[in-house]
């Protein structure tokens, strides 16, 4: 189906209670579109499985993530996805890393002009954004900034294939600053892949 949360000037999803553990928003079915734009989520995310068309978010906020919806991410995309777009957001104090995916799916996804701040406060061992190649749709990582907190797990950015999916599987990571990660940038498995123009500053903790 198609479900629409772009708020004419803004709107906030939060949980009642302090003690309550909201999961958020999920997305599935064949060809599934959701649109966000304006929503600030606090304590909850997105999710997506299956071969929907896309999540779209633009100008949102993620604060304070609690990993009930998922442990892989404010943000996570499910396999076979194509139209994703995560543009001009804020993300903020998540207990695990702030966009990841399956191993075993490919996502298409730009991730642009977006800050990520004390991102995956567990500390595990998996990095701010988390993605997994897109098979013959494109990963962009272009022109954000992330801030590690200097916790000693957390890497910055990685793109894996790790299960050597199919596909062209290209990969562009640009004009990003990272800092305070345990590591800036990596990737694993075969992509084809483009790294320029990074900022990477006191990283390794």
């Amino acid at each position: 189906g198609y479900t629409d949360f772009r708020a004419a000037n803004k709107a906030t999803i939060s949980r009642i209670g302090d003690t309550d553990e909201p999961k958020g928003i999920y997305v599935f079915g064949e060809d599934a579109v959701a649109l966000f734009d304006h929503i600030t989520m606090q304590y909850c995310g997105i999710r997506s499985y299956g071969n929907v068309t896309g999540i779209i978010v633009n100008n949102c906020r993620f604060l304070y993530y609690n990993s009930a919806l998922t442990s892989s991410g404010c943000i996570t995309l499910g396999s076979a996805s194509s139209g994703n777009a995560i543009t001009n957001s804020h993300f903020f104090s998540s207990t695990t890393a702030a966009i990841g995916g399956a191993a075993n799916g490919p996502a298409g996804v730009t991730v642009s002009g977006c800050y990520f701040g004390k991102c995956n406060t567990e500390n595990s061992n998996r990095p701010v954004i988390n993605l997994t190649v897109g098979g013959d749709n494109e990963v962009i990582i272009e022109n954000n900034y992330i801030s590690g907190n200097k916790n000693t797990k957390v890497g910055g950015i990685g793109v894996g294939n790790m299960l050597s999916l199919a596909g062209t599987n290209r990969v562009v990571i640009k004009n990003n600053t990272v800092e305070n990660c345990r590591y800036g940038l990596t990737t694993i498995g075969p992509m084809n892949v483009t790294i320029e123009g990074n900022e990477l500053i006191n990283n390794r903790y």
